[in-house]
């Protein structure tokens, strides 16, 4: 018995440890549940998203075009898609995941507040501030288009006043928001200076 049960035991340790490396981290987790469930859309958008917080965006643009195709309604993986394509500068098919997700879900404010900051990043200022107020509109509570407005009327404007103000409001709907005290300081001592005008 002893003879059996000893390389049994190590047999049984090397898959433990082999279970434990694959659960040690996210995308190996999630590698291996999307391996095993090819046609499982949860498995395959966790895998994506494992693998873009692992800033490995090249990898994870395959996987959640899979997971689009598998559920080509659900609007979750197209927006993390067009977030990696805009981080690898495709920035036209990042365009069109983003528009693609507003045709599915018109309600949904996330894809306007990506489509400004795609448009701020290649410059074009004007739609951007568009796009974050449209998506304002949707979403009268919405921190991160307000944040992203103020800091578009700072820099790229240079409208501290309206900085100012949208920094107040994100302070009135939650005060403990990253940034938003150093928003208001800033816009405050710009318009208290002697050339403020």
């Amino acid at each position: 018995a002893a003879a059996v049960a000893v390389p049994l035991l190590a047999a049984l340790a090397a898959l433990t440890v082999a279970r434990t490396r694959v659960w040690a981290d996210e995308v190996s987790l999630w590698a291996d549940a999307a391996a095993k469930a090819p046609r499982t859309w949860a498995a395959q958008y966790a895998h994506a998203d494992a693998l873009r917080m692992a800033g490995r965006c090249a990898d994870a643009v395959p996987v959640y075009r899979r997971a689009v195709e598998l559920v080509p309604g659900q609007t979750a993986a197209r927006l993390n898609l067009g977030i990696c394509l805009a981080e690898l500068g495709r920035f036209e098919e990042a365009r069109s995941a983003f528009e693609e997700v507003r045709r599915l879900d018109p309600t949904d404010p996330q894809p306007l507040t990506n489509l400004g900051t795609l448009a701020a990043r290649v410059g074009d200022f004007t739609a951007a501030r568009d796009h974050f107020l449209a998506a304002i509109a949707l979403d009268a509570g919405n921190i991160p288009a307000r944040l992203l407005l103020a800091q578009l009327a700072e820099a790229a404007f240079g409208d501290t006043r309206t900085a100012l103000a949208l920094c107040e409001e994100v302070a009135r709907l939650d005060p403990r928001t990253p940034g938003v005290e150093d928003c208001i300081r800033r816009n405050r001592d710009r318009l208290a200076a002697p050339d403020s005008g």
